[in-house]
């Protein structure tokens, strides 16, 4: 069966080289050249940098050093005019820990992890999409093939008529229009056969390209599958909402409203922060005042002398002009709005199931009534064309027969290919990236 694809995509002229491919090897080879796939990769470390930051938050501590020669001239314009130099420096340490902070800590945590949950089903989003692109990618391609080799047999039965009418009337048993007849037909066939690979070599291209291959690849699962029962829907759905990344992305994302929200409401509440701070040198920073004491010397490093200064701090938002109750009320129409896209998310999964599970029934209904109809078209082909061989039939039924069979094993071919390509997709639906997770 492949040899035939290999003289279809030889026989042009941009076909280097070929290979055959299993879908497993497109879709990891998809997987790791896909730059979205990269993207979102980008996002999930970056989403583990802000659970980070938010748990620095729980306590702050900074050291700073500064060394300071300023030149000053006061009272310029009167009497008192009087030049001064100084020189400052100041190294210190301090420490700030929030006892109380109205939940907003915790909250902010919290919230940042869901978000990273978020990113990560984000990621398994872009790989289950990109796997499902390439099957079907995969699957347009191996029902092209499978066409194009149910044509080239045909071609063949229509040489093979051509024969047999040029022998009658070479016999001077049939007039010459048989040969006509027949050969007409196996022009058409030809035709048809060049338009088929063709439209091979165009999609074989396009999934080259798709997958940055500089070979033609060749498509080689197998296309028939056995007829299997389908599990229960609702067996289905279940699996669907624990498994599909969309579902966890959009769970994480109200969990992380939920979160956001109790972060602006714990403006509503005190917050109580102990700090401490330790400095040595001339220019000692005043925290209860604001400001910096200074020293007179012009060596920044004389006059220098060891300072510590320990405080709690409690505020309380009093008014804010309604800013925190219209923070709050806007936070609260976002998650609002994240819980419908979450509903919106589950409905999406269950079409898609549905669907998936209406395509297999009807391929599999589909097929179930070609594989007898081709053994009959089959056997119809070979009593006419003995009959056509002994003067019992015309030409025409003999032409017919041959159009009824590649009918059939046309249909036939492109139920097969559509009955794999549904269970993948049914596969993907319930969330498995196809090609990895089977």
């Amino acid at each position: 069966m492949q040899s035939l694809w290999l003289i279809a995509l030889i026989s042009a002229p941009s076909a280097t080289s070929t290979r055959s491919i299993s879908l497993q090897e497109a879709v990891e080879l998809a997987l790791a050249l896909d730059p979205r796939i990269a993207a979102r990769q980008v996002e999930a470390s970056r989403s583990e940098l802000v659970v980070l930051r938010a748990e620095l938050d729980r306590i702050s501590v900074k050291v700073d050093a500064s060394a300071t020669e300023l030149w000053t001239r006061s009272g310029m314009g009167g009497d008192g005019a009087a030049s001064q130099t100084l020189g400052l420096s100041n190294l210190s340490a301090s420490l700030g820990v929030p006892l109380f902070a109205g939940f907003r800590l915790s909250a902010g945590i919290e919230r940042a992890e869901h978000l990273r949950a978020a990113a990560t089903s984000d990621l398994n989003v872009e790989r289950r999409e990109t796997a499902l692109a390439v099957a079907r990618a995969y699957w347009a391609i191996r029902k092209l093939g499978l066409i194009t080799e149910a044509q080239r047999a045909a071609l063949r039965r229509s040489q093979r008529a051509t024969e047999i009418a040029k022998a009658r009337v070479d016999a001077g048993l049939t007039p010459v229009l048989d040969h006509n007849r027949a050969r007409s037909r196996q022009l058409l066939a030809e035709a048809t056969l060049a338009d088929l690979s063709g439209q091979l070599q165009e999609a074989g291209a396009a999934f080259a390209a798709q997958l940055q291959s500089p070979e033609v690849l060749i498509p080689s699962d197998a296309a028939t599958v056995p007829i299997l029962s389908l599990p229960p829907t609702d067996q289905l759905l279940e699996r669907a909402a624990s498994v599909r990344p969309e579902l966890s992305a959009a769970r994480s994302r109200t969990l992380a409203q939920e979160a956001a929200v109790r972060m602006v409401e714990s403006a509503y509440y005190p917050e109580l922060g102990l700090s401490g701070l330790f400095q040595v040198g001339n220019n000692p920073f005043l925290a209860g005042v604001g400001s910096r004491a200074i020293s007179g010397s012009e060596n920044p490093f004389a006059n220098i002398r060891a300072d510590v200064q320990l405080g709690l701090t409690l505020s309380i938002n009093l008014f804010d002009t309604l800013h925190t109750h219209t923070a709050v009320r806007e936070a609260n129409y976002e998650q609002q709005k994240l819980d419908l896209e979450q509903r919106r998310a589950a409905r999406l999964v269950e079409t898609e199931i549905r669907v998936a599970e209406a395509k297999i029934a009807h391929q599999q209904a589909v097929r179930e009534r070609l594989a007898p109809a081709q053994d009959v078209a089959r056997d119809n082909l070979s009593i006419i064309q003995r009959r056509y061989e002994n003067g019992e039939a015309l030409v025409f039924e003999l032409l017919d027969a041959e159009v009824e069979l590649l009918n059939v094993e046309r249909q036939l071919a492109e139920a097969s290919a559509d009955l794999r390509l549904a269970w993948l997709e049914l596969s993907a639906a319930t969330g498995s990236i196809v090609g990895v997770e089977q």
